[in-house]
């Protein structure tokens, strides 16, 4: 599966087709698209060997899901042998409502063994089962358009077989870790969280979709860059952190949550240029949007990374978890999703915001624009 943008001099530039206004234009200079090929090449359908040791390796794997506990196997690729990675159960819906089907997802620890292990120069696969996706296309097509405009991870196709029997294709997903920060910023010492949700919204109002649209006991908004105070206690609820657990990456995150939520809209573009990469966020909203994706801040106002570069002082939103875009959301009503779903939710400060300043709400449009004639039209998505 390949994917170009039509009339793009640059189809893996992030920034080819942008058109921008105001001071949004000035985008982290650091963000662009890493080369093909190699592990993650749409035009390669790779086997993934696994060989468990242990008679009981799938007991142990269910066993172990709910700790997350990996057990050891020998993994091969292209001929080349990894001894003793770690292996385990990953996803929630997928791995719950797929219930005694044996088409689970897999992590693969790389390096769970031997520290400088890696594939390919990578250090974890994701291996996905495509839950409630037959087409099994949704997510590699998702990721690898929404990479051609904003930080996103690499995904294709592969073979799995177990012990040597064979568990089908699967969807190869890149791991938003270090190495994936390497890959578009110019230093990984910054921190990274993944927004999961630290309860109800503020003040105890109840979850919900954008502009009162379902919303599945998602978070009302504590992970979706509102103003939860100064106390970084309640940051460290609503946002996991995952790298470099620093005083000043937290104070970068709250900074961008008080300049976003409390400053007034004459002055918000220019406040938030020096701690948010503005562009960044409307490109990735417009994706979202564009491709109905629930997980992220759109709909779920969770389930999606932040990374504060260090260089910059920027807090950058970052997608995760393809599998329910293109499709996966319509079952929450959010076809009739709008261009500018979202702009009055006062729990979704990132797209009501920002699209309340008139400039900013130009560039968003003509990113969706962008989309439409782009990453929508059938005949720029096939080669």
């Amino acid at each position: 599966l390949g994917v170009a943008a039509c009339g793009s001099e640059d189809p893996t530039s992030p920034t080819a087709t942008t058109e921008t206004t105001g001071e949004s234009s000035e985008s982290s200079s650091s963000q662009e698209a890493p080369v093909t090929g190699g592990l993650y090449d749409e035009t390669i359908l790779r086997t993934i060997y696994l060989e468990f040791p242990q008679a009981d390796w799938w007991s142990q794997l269910t066993n172990n899901y709910a700790a997350e506990e990996n057990i050891l196997a020998d993994l091969t690729v292209d001929g080349v042998l990894y001894p003793d990675v770690g292996v385990r159960f990953k996803g929630d819906t997928s791995y719950r409502n797929t219930g005694s089907s044996l088409k689970k997802s897999f992590n693969i620890e790389i390096d769970d063994t031997h520290a400088d292990q890696r594939v390919m120069g990578y250090r974890t696969l994701n291996l996905n089962n495509s839950y409630s996706d037959p087409s099994f296309i949704r997510e590699v097509l998702y990721f690898n358009v929404a990479r051609q405009y904003i930080p996103t991870a690499r995904a294709n196709f592969v073979l799995l077989v177990i012990n040597g029997e064979s568990w089908g294709v699967y969807v190869n997903v890149q791991q938003v870790n270090r190495d994936f920060i390497e890959e578009w910023f110019p230093s990984s010492d910054g921190t990274r969280w993944r927004a999961e949700g630290g309860g109800g919204a503020p003040g105890g109002m109840p979850g919900g979709g954008p502009g009162g649209g379902p919303g599945g006991g998602f978070s009302g908004g504590t992970s979706a860059l509102t103003w939860l105070g100064s106390d970084v206690a309640a940051y460290e609820a609503a946002y996991d952190v995952r790298t470099n657990d620093t005083p000043e990456g937290w104070a970068g995150l709250i900074a961008a949550c008080d300049v976003l939520n409390n400053t007034p809209l004459d002055q918000l573009e220019s406040a938030l240029v020096p701690v948010l990469d503005v562009e960044s966020s409307l490109w990735y909203l417009a994706v979202e949007n564009a491709f109905v994706d629930e997980d992220g801040d759109l709909q779920k106002g969770l389930d999606y990374y932040l990374y504060w570069e260090i260089a910059t002082g920027r807090l950058h939103p970052i997608q995760h978890d393809g599998n329910e875009a293109t499709g996966g959301a319509a079952r929450l009503g959010a076809t009739s999703w709008t261009p500018t779903q979202g702009d009055t939710d006062p729990n979704r400060p990132l797209i009501s915001r920002l699209l309340a300043v008139p400039s900013l709400r130009e560039s968003y449009l003509s990113h969706m624009r962008t989309l439409a004639s782009e990453a929508l039209d059938i005949t720029c998505l096939l080669y």
